[in-house]
């Protein structure tokens, strides 16, 4: 996670501290569920190649973070938004961005070409395919959460 403000007033430096403590944790779930969601397409020809690329790249048990990091962070900035812009109590901060976390990661992964792509970017890393699935899930990203300040993950 990279830590930077998104917003004005992105100030709350405890909570993003939690958010950063939790992040290899978190991805690792977004991960799993994305390899259960990918299980009603292995039989579909147009999930072929991507289903198949997921596979070797889950036999290899390791992922990039950084192929992912940018929409992890997204997520993060618009928790704080909506933490702010609530008046989000601070002993229910920690609870709430983990509960927030997994409800936009599902959210993310039920439409398909989000998971397509998001099964791409980790399964293709260090490739131009894999780039671009980056760049089209920060753009898909920047639709939903369009009060953040893009600027800063330049």
């Amino acid at each position: 996670m990279i830590i930077g403000k998104y917003f004005d007033g992105d100030c709350d430096d405890k909570l993003k501290m939690f958010q950063h403590g939790c992040y290899y944790d978190l991805l690792r779930e977004w991960i799993t569920m994305a390899g259960v969601r990918r299980l009603r397409y292995r039989t579909s020809p147009e999930w072929t190649e991507v289903t198949q690329v997921w596979e070797r790249f889950r036999d290899e048990g390791y992922y990039d973070h950084r192929t992912i990091q940018a929409t992890h962070d997204l997520i993060a900035a618009q928790f704080r938004l909506v933490a702010q812009e609530t008046s989000l109590p601070d002993a229910e901060k920690e609870d709430a961005w983990i509960t927030f976390f997994k409800a936009e990661a599902s959210e993310w992964l039920s439409h398909d070409g989000f998971l397509r792509l998001f099964m791409i970017a980790l399964s293709a890393k260090g490739s131009t395919i894999g780039y671009d699935a980056e760049d089209a899930i920060f753009e898909m990203m920047k639709m939903k959460y369009h009060e953040l300040n893009y600027v800063v993950l330049m």
